[in-house]
């Protein structure tokens, strides 16, 4: 998995993916622009969190299966993007979750086996660092260079787009502070090893 984030770099460009591409993954779910979410003609307003790596199935399961657990408003955001799910996707972590804990076996096993469950989490740990590298490329550096093109300096523009939601400059698509809750997703992957 960390191989294939490290691919998109020379497929998109990030000023391309911010203006362009990012806003449209947006949701309207603690939208500023739209405090009741978006109202549909004959329902009612509706909120729907944009796109989230949270949302992936794989990554939920990874965790849960090695006992890594999240707590906090990360914990409660990762455990409502299961919503987002198949669900069946989500009954099977929420099953993993509640078996036997192979974080646990590894601990009582100790020697070699820990040896390999703690390995396991330093993979995990950069996968989450390969991450938060992307969203520095793709969200932060084209962010800043926005605000330094509308504060008069010389940011190239190419690619850009001067209407982008500035509540996005910080803020994932799911709704989250972007750097301190990968950040913290990442320190739970530490906070794991035995």
């Amino acid at each position: 998995m960390t191989e294939t984030l490290k691919r998109m770099s020379p497929g998109c460009r990030p000023e391309v993916f911010y203006s362009k591409h990012r806003p449209m993954l947006s949701g309207w779910k603690n939208h500023p622009e739209l405090r009741n979410g978006l109202h549909y003609e004959g329902v009612g307003y509706l909120e729907y969190s944009g796109g989230s790596a949270a949302q992936s199935p794989a990554l939920q399961l990874i965790d849960a299966g090695l006992g890594i657990e999240h707590h906090g408003e990360e914990g409660d955001f990762l455990r409502n993007m299961r919503n987002y799910m198949l669900p069946n996707h989500k009954q099977l972590i929420e099953d993993l979750s509640s078996w036997p804990s192979i974080r646990k076996y590894c601990g009582e096993k100790g020697g070699s086996i820990l040896d390999k469950y703690n390995e396991t989490l330093e993979v995990l740990k950069k996968l989450r660092s390969q991450h938060l590298i992307l969203v520095a490329r793709y969200i932060q550096v084209p962010a800043n260079a926005g605000k330094t093109r509308k504060s008069g300096g010389n940011g190239s523009s190419e690619g850009g787009n001067a209407k982008t939601p500035e509540h996005l400059d910080q803020e994932g698509t799911g709704g989250t502070p972007l750097s301190t809750f990968l950040k913290t997703i990442r320190q739970h992957v530490e906070n794991a090893r035995i």
